[in-house]
């Protein structure tokens, strides 16, 4: 079970994270709902379990996004409510089940895996491994784990991207700033495809590294696409990491 957890207090959102791997499911952290929607644009998964407040958004607005998203008929949103937050209606906006925070990890999962019966989740024995939201140290050569998520505040994108490239990896970085969001292809190491607002390639990736830059806050998770060939990724940089950042 690919499911998506978003809650801004990274803190919880950790705690619970880990908690819901160790049961079985593998787990992704967003800590906005802007942020989830970008994910969810470019990795899939099975559900979305969210707090009421995301800071950005609520929950009921997330859901209602997500329900008028064709492609996404298939996701399962699920809404964990804390003690001092009012549970709102079952099937309010789209909701499919609502958690009290209250509840065990593993009962989260066996009622959410109600809502796909057709999911078997992976042996507790061998769970995924947990959820981590933290960013790499400055330095190191290659992430812990193959996708990973972080906070903009205190790296560099610049360096972030130059840490990927290092490690030869291929995926997709996402990158969720305060005026918009962008994306950056990356395979064997090299950067193949950039997008930043309307534009792309190049000059894509050079204004991204410029906005992150200026604005000092965002997000970013790094989506591995190990083996997968980028399919249906298009080619639009043809300059070597160095060259594009020495532009920014």
């Amino acid at each position: 079970m690919r499911l998506l957890l978003v809650d801004p207090d990274e803190d919880r959102a950790t705690t619970l994270g880990k908690a819901l791997a160790a049961a079985g499911a593998g787990v992704t952290l967003a800590a906005s709902g802007s942020f989830a929607l970008t994910m969810l644009e470019w990795n899939p998964h099975d559900v979305v379990v969210s707090r009421i407040r995301l800071g950005d958004m609520d929950a009921h607005e997330l859901c209602t996004i997500l329900r008028d998203d064709p492609g996404l008929k298939e996701l399962r949103f699920a809404l964990v409510v804390w003690p001092d937050e009012v549970s709102p209606a079952p099937g309010s906006a789209g909701v499919d089940v609502i958690l009290p925070s209250t509840m065990s990890a593993a009962t989260m999962l066996e009622r959410i895996g109600r809502l796909m019966p057709e999911i078997v989740p992976p042996p507790p024995e061998a769970p995924p491994p947990p959820a981590d939201s933290r960013p790499p140290a400055s330095g190191d050569a290659e992430p812990s784990s193959s996708s990973f998520a972080g906070s903009l505040d205190g790296i560099e994108l610049g360096e972030l991207a130059r840490t990927i490239a290092l490690a030869g990896r291929t995926g997709h970085l996402l990158v969720a700033l305060a005026t918009a969001g962008g994306a950056v292809a990356f395979e064997n190491g090299r950067v193949v495809h950039a997008e930043f607002g309307d534009e792309t390639g190049g000059p894509a990736l050079a204004a991204l590294v410029r906005a992150a830059h200026r604005e000092r806050v965002g997000e970013f998770c790094f989506v591995a696409d190990e083996g997968g060939g980028l399919r249906g990724t298009p080619r639009t940089v043809h300059q070597s990491l160095d060259e594009l950042l020495g532009e920014s």
